[in-house]
């Protein structure tokens, strides 16, 4: 019983010492962390400004008419204006990185693939296969 209490006490002591991580590299990095905060307050990454950003809380759009609403394809991609934000966001520093000789990391536990036909998982699933079957 006293052994049991002591090994909780003890984990409990370990859980506080563990510094929370937001698990791959990207995300802590200050530039993108700056570039997603401005993008999800302007709606823009640099000069590419997203309409569906400017939605208000309700989806009702806050500059233009009441039935301009996110639309349906947007959702079911789960693309919306945090996603891109995050997107727009990686590209850019991604780009910055490898001028500076720097190799690519991770962002939300992916690696960066862009976009093709508005698809980036599926490349990112095939390429992991391949990398698994090399193994």
């Amino acid at each position: 019983m006293m052994v049991d209490r002591l090994l909780i006490g003890l984990w409990l002591v370990l859980l506080c010492l563990v510094q929370v991580s937001n698990c791959s590299p990207g995300d802590v990095d200050p530039i993108y962390r700056a570039c997603v905060g401005k993008c999800e307050e302007t709606g823009c990454v640099g000069q590419r400004c997203f309409p569906h950003c400017k939605l208000s809380s309700d989806r009702a759009s806050s500059d233009g008419p009441w039935y301009i609403q996110e639309s349906l394809y947007l959702k079911w991609k789960k693309w919306g204006c945090q996603s891109d934000c995050h997107y727009y966001c990686m590209v850019d520093r991604e780009k910055e990185r490898e001028v500076f000789g720097y190799g690519p990391v991770k962002y939300h536990g992916k690696w960066p693939f862009k976009r093709v036909y508005g698809i980036q998982v599926c490349f990112s699933i095939r390429t992991s296969s391949v990398a698994l079957s090399l193994l």
